[in-house]
């Protein structure tokens, strides 16, 4: 999925399964930890007319994690959502929820350089858990 920023650049997010996707200097996450066979988040934000990699890094912990949901803060964070396989996914003390289940839903919100994380959490009940949408206002 992809945002268009206000001064024409654009944030695309989604996962992949390379383990050679382009992150930049400083990235949250800079190599994929999980196996070959298990999709991992990703986030990248390029310059206008798509024509520079201004920030890109993985999202995840070890197992898969699909990235399904991307919303752009007024402030420049990147808020993506989606569910998560995995135990160690990173998640920020302040944490809705931070018991891992099974196929968590998770939201968070990334630094706008996409060099650390704002805020992250598990959310959803005691099953197999998705989410599919984000609004902010």
């Amino acid at each position: 999925m992809a945002a268009l920023e206000p001064g024409g650049g654009v944030v695309v997010a989604g996962s992949t399964y390379s383990d050679r996707w382009p992150t930049t200097q400083g990235a949250l996450k800079a190599t994929k930890t999980s196996s070959s066979t298990d999709q991992v988040g990703m986030v990248a934000r390029l310059g206008p007319a798509g024509q520079k990699l201004v920030a890109s890094t993985y999202f995840g912990g070890s197992r898969v994690d699909l990235i399904t949901a991307l919303a752009l803060d007024p402030d420049g964070s990147i808020v993506v959502a989606g569910y998560s396989g995995s135990q160690d996914l990173p998640l920020t003390p302040d944490a809705l929820r931070t018991a891992f289940v099974k196929d968590e839903g998770f939201v968070a919100r990334l630094r706008p350089d996409l060099t650390g994380i704002e805020y992250s959490s598990y959310v959803g009940g005691n099953s197999s858990d998705r989410v599919h949408a984000l609004a902010v206002p």
